[in-house]
């Protein structure tokens, strides 16, 4: 995920771009792509919503041949300058123009985070079943309402349409009669696995823990954020039950320790401009510098806890 050779767009805090320091989008966006890529192994693909292109290119590694379908031209322009592949062709058009997919079908079809951005989602479906041969599969995902948007978040101003997963079902099931939907979590933790054999028997296990105010705690499992899809005409393929995607380099954490550090500078240099003899009643500028304090000592703990 190293930075593109030639950068024509930049991150705008929607669509994901490999070179972002959001590193949980990365691992959002990233984890669908690997999440897709043994089922696409050898079929001919479309990457419905293609944006930078390099879902696109991951998946040609493995594809027979995929067609990324983005709206945006110098989108197009950068994928096709910074993920050259033979198997690999970039289309600019509207995912919901039934032109844009071209007349060849396809085995496969990839559309992640594109669907709460458009009203049309019955008509992008269709599109999508049109393109797809008989037993061709579909991976979708987009944001649970209910979470995603839960009371007191703030909206984003780039989604259209969120669905709740009753919504997304009955809207794939209008197309696919075989559907199974999964969740998508963000997680930090640790891991066990049997090294030497004879692996001990027994479904894998695990438990959700979170910081409460007198420590950490077993909590129960939150709900997923993001929904994410198979759906076909055909019966499905085997799909795993569970699947992650693993950084054991901690680059989230590592990012929140740069972040809690710049923010810890920030307030020093503030308290020593603010510094001065006290007065006798506070003043606006001592109770700046209350606040400061007090921002500082939660920023402290916090690093505290990231740091382990």
């Amino acid at each position: 995920m190293g930075a593109a050779a030639t950068r024509l767009i930049e991150w705008t805090g929607e669509r994901c771009v490999p070179w972002t320091d959001d590193v949980q989008v990365v691992y959002e966006h990233l984890g669908r792509y690997h999440f897709a890529a043994p089922v696409t192994r050898g079929r001919r693909v479309v990457d419905v919503g293609s944006g930078e292109g390099y879902g696109a290119a991951l998946l040609a590694a493995v594809a027979a041949e995929v067609v990324g379908i983005e709206l945006d031209p110098l989108s197009v322009e950068h994928a096709r300058l910074n993920h050259v592949r033979p198997n690999l062709h970039f289309v600019q058009g509207s995912v919901l123009d039934r032109a844009a997919y071209g007349d060849r079908r396809f085995d496969a079809a990839v559309c992640f985070e594109v669907l709460e951005h458009l009203e049309e989602q019955d008509v992008l479906l269709g599109n999508i079943a049109e393109a797809l041969t008989d037993d061709g599969l579909l991976l979708i995902s987009t944001p649970d309402r209910e979470v995603y948007s839960a009371p007191g978040a703030t909206p984003n101003p780039y989604h259209v349409r969120e669905l709740t997963m009753g919504e997304f079902d009955g809207l794939l099931h209008a197309h696919f009669p075989h559907v199974a939907i999964w969740g998508q979590w963000t997680v930090s933790g640790a891991r066990f696995e049997a090294l030497t054999p004879p692996a001990p028997d027994g479904a894998a296990q695990s438990i959700d823990v979170g910081l409460r105010e007198g420590g950490w705690e077993v909590t129960g499992a939150p709900r997923p954020v993001y929904l994410l899809a198979a759906a076909s005409r055909s019966p499905l393929p085997p799909l795993p039950g569970s699947w992650e995607l693993r950084d054991h380099g901690l680059e989230l954490a590592q990012v929140v320790r740069r972040q809690l550090g710049d923010a810890l500078q920030r307030i020093a240099e503030l308290e020593a401009r603010l510094a001065g003899p006290a007065t006798a009643a506070p003043s606006p500028v001592d109770r700046l510098r209350g606040l400061g304090r007090r921002g500082a000592d939660v920023i402290r703990r916090a690093a505290r806890r990231a740091s382990g």
